[in-house]
């Protein structure tokens, strides 16, 4: 398993990458990757540090991801997105 700095600083690369490529080409359509890779970069390292420094018989890695994965579905936006056709 990736200790937790390994997981933060591919995450920060892989965030500046998507606001250069961004920046550079101009492309809205990049702009949910930005705010997505950004929001999701702490609460992963998070838990891959609670991972690392604390070994607990009731909270094994599995149950810990399978918690963090389940918990954070509900934050999915459950409307259709908005799209131009809608305006016009």
């Amino acid at each position: 398993m990736p200790s937790w700095k390994q997981v933060f600083f591919t995450g920060l690369v892989l965030w500046f990458a998507s606001v250069l490529v961004t920046g550079l080409t101009s492309n809205l359509n990049m702009i949910p990757t930005v705010i997505l890779l950004g929001s999701f970069l702490v609460p992963a390292t998070a838990v891959v540090w609670y991972l690392d420094h604390y070994q607990s018989a009731e909270l094994d890695p599995w149950r810990v991801l399978s918690a963090f994965m389940v918990g954070g579905v509900p934050t999915i936006d459950p409307c259709p997105p908005v799209t131009e056709s809608q305006f016009e």
